[in-house]
């Protein structure tokens, strides 16, 4: 792989990225407009922007690794998956704690966070994938 094709990787990777942290945000709050429980928009809101930065910051990892050190990106995935999955139970954990008061507002800010990251899990893996199978193929 060149350069300019793990350049575009990662723009692809970030484009689609957006558009799933987007639409998993923008369907959460429809579903709670429809619900009428406003408990899931602070959670909602907050989980954008930490899976925003997670993912920039995953995309930004793959990009070096794969520029510098392309052997060794099996172990990034494992690497990268770990780091993300320390980063979102720090901010369950904090969230739990700001909430602990109110059970609803908690059980609410995990199932959000869980739903991102199971969906975030899934994205990467599907992703690098086929990243990787069109890459053995060339």
């Amino acid at each position: 792989m060149d350069i300019l094709d793990i350049e575009a990787i990662e723009r692809k990777y970030n484009k689609i990225s957006i558009w799933l942290i987007s639409g998993l945000t923008l369907g959460g709050l429809l579903l709670a407009q429809a619900l009428v429980h406003t408990n899931f928009i602070t959670p909602l809101i907050i989980s954008a922007v930490v899976f925003s930065i997670l993912n920039s910051l995953y995309g930004k990892s793959w990009k070096a690794i794969a520029i510098k050190l392309p052997n060794v990106l099996g172990k990034f995935y494992l690497i990268g998956s770990m780091v993300r999955m320390f980063a979102t139970l720090t901010a369950i954990v904090v969230g739990v704690l700001i909430y602990r008061e109110n059970k609803e507002m908690t059980i609410a800010y995990v199932a959000v966070f869980v739903v991102f990251y199971l969906v975030t899990l899934v994205f990467d893996s599907v992703y690098f994938f086929q990243v990787e199978k069109n890459n053995k193929n060339k």
